[in-house]
């Protein structure tokens, strides 16, 4: 699934981001993954913000069967870059690729693929998606429990009851956008 600038923002809150770090969230993840919940790029990284799962599993309960699911990649992203006061780790985010994971990046550098789209989140309201020339708009209709998703959200509730909130916090945030 393909996510707006927008409902980027409200995945990065709903799963316990900080408020004032979703627009560079969202951005990280428009230049990381053009917003697509399923990217996994050559190099090993996968979802909505790149995860590389060799190094990253467990971070935030992100495992080889759950980086899809944007909740389970956002808190991946959410621990790694400390709520998102370090961007560093994030190649998108350096002027230059090559530099990347190399130091502490508060945000993204100015000319970095990350800095443009949150330029153009600013400006627009929405990111441009990589590899295209237009600023696209993908919208997603709201989602609809299904069994799945309410036998999910059982097992949840009855072994770990804070989830609960977040998980309702989620699905207002798709109700959004």
């Amino acid at each position: 699934m393909r996510y707006t600038a927008g409902g980027l923002e409200g995945i990065w809150v709903a799963s316990g981001g900080a408020p004032q770090n979703e627009l560079w969230a969202a951005a990280v993840a428009t230049a990381e993954s053009g917003g697509t919940s399923t990217a996994v790029s050559s190099s090993g990284d996968y979802g909505l913000w790149q995860i590389h799962l060799a190094v990253h599993v467990g971070d935030g309960g992100i495992s080889y069967s759950n980086w899809m699911t944007p909740v389970y990649n956002a808190y991946a992203a959410i621990t790694i870059s400390g709520n998102g006061t370090n961007w560093g780790p994030w190649c998108t985010a350096w002027d230059n690729p090559a530099t990347c994971g190399r130091g502490v990046l508060s945000v993204p550098q100015t000319t970095s693929p990350a800095a443009k789209a949150y330029n153009q989140i600013v400006t627009t309201g929405a990111a441009a998606i990589p590899g295209t020339t237009t600023t696209t708009v993908v919208q997603q209709e709201a989602p609809t429990p299904t069994a799945e998703w309410t036998n999910w959200r059982g097992w949840i509730k009855g072994y770990y009851p804070p989830m609960v909130d977040r998980l309702a916090s989620l699905a207002q945030a798709f109700d959004r956008f």
